[in-house]
């Protein structure tokens, strides 16, 4: 079986677990480090995982759709839609140099600031070239799509992250963050990002992001 056999076996095996509520499954294939984004922005980690799936009935209508997956170096990333709201999950990985850990910190500050300004510039130089993005209401574009999207004036306003966390596997850093920002009609909002970067001669490019916001 090759890789993305095996990933896809998983992955299948990942949502079939979430609609059996099968914590043995979880339990065998999470890593130690695992972390997890809940539907109201809250991280869990792998005991608060298990739990949460331990307390819960079956899913009978819960399937991914849209799944794609990319095999960059030792890490793999699945991204995919679900039809039933309210899951989500994260890779895992171990700690950042500090030297990278400093200039991921930076590029994770200007990705904010450039969606807040519209600053399709600095996209343009920091996005590979086969980025995709998953969009808050599931769909998914391209490179090229991203940057129309963000062309335009941004509707929210105050766009900030907090709760930033970074998490290297080899060439790969695994960025999760929370934002708060205020909604057209004034009233406040808040939502998740995992973004993933990948060190590609010498200079780190955003590869991939997925967004919440509620």
């Amino acid at each position: 079986m090759s890789d993305v056999e095996t990933l896809r076996d998983l992955n299948r095996n990942y949502v079939r677990a979430a609609a059996e509520s099968d914590v043995r499954w979880y339990a065998d294939n999470l890593a130690e480090d695992y972390q997890a984004t809940n539907p109201d922005n809250s991280f869990m980690d792998k005991a608060g995982f298990l739990a949460r799936f331990a307390g819960g009935g079956p899913k009978k209508d819960y399937e991914a759709v849209d799944v794609n997956i990319r095999i960059l170096g030792e890490v793999a990333l699945i991204t995919r839609a679900a039809r039933d709201a309210g899951s989500a999950s994260a890779p895992t990985s171990c700690a950042a140099d500090m030297a990278d850990l400093e200039i991921l910190q930076d590029l994770n500050r200007n990705y904010v600031r450039s969606v807040l300004e519209s600053d399709v510039r600095w996209f343009d130089a920091n996005l590979a070239p086969d980025f995709m993005n998953s969009n808050p209401d599931g769909t998914f574009v391209d490179r090229a799509a991203f940057l129309k999207q963000v062309a335009p004036k941004c509707t929210v306003t105050n766009l900030r992250e907090d709760e930033v966390r970074i998490h290297r596997v080899g060439d790969v850093a695994i960025i999760y963050a929370r934002t708060t920002y205020g909604k057209p009609d004034g009233t406040p909002g808040k939502g998740r990002y995992t973004d993933v970067w990948q060190l590609r001669q010498g200079r780190w490019l955003c590869v991939s992001a997925n967004v919440s916001r509620g």
